[in-house]
């Protein structure tokens, strides 16, 4: 792989569909399949830039018989893309009891 963007998915395949999709995926420039089963796909798309990327990853939500595509992982090379992580608090390992959040905000289900 030479591109400075990397991201790998998971795609969800229609089984009736699978070598179909699986041929498209193998057209698209930068994609590498590392393996399959029960009608999920693991891949990488390397890709030069973020509109060589997208660019790719539209053309693959087009296949017929792709019916997710969930993104993994992302990374990209380069100084200004570095960024410097700290340690996480203790208390995002920890068990929450998800009926004692109190959330005040609001979900709007009519749009």
């Amino acid at each position: 792989m030479s591109g400075t963007v990397v991201c790998s998915f998971v795609l969800k395949v229609n089984l009736d569909d699978f070598h179909e999709v699986s041929h498209q995926l193998n057209r698209l420039d930068g994609l590498e399949i590392h393996g399959h089963e029960n009608g999920k796909i693991v891949i990488t798309l390397d890709a030069e830039s973020e509109n060589d990327l997208i660019k790719s990853y539209r053309a693959m939500k087009q296949i017929k018989g792709l019916l997710a595509v969930d993104l993994v992982f992302a990374g990209f090379e380069g100084e200004d893309d570095k960024v410097e992580f700290t340690a996480l608090p203790d208390w995002l390992n920890t068990e929450i009891d998800a009926r004692k959040i109190n959330y005040s905000g609001k979900i709007n289900l009519s749009e």
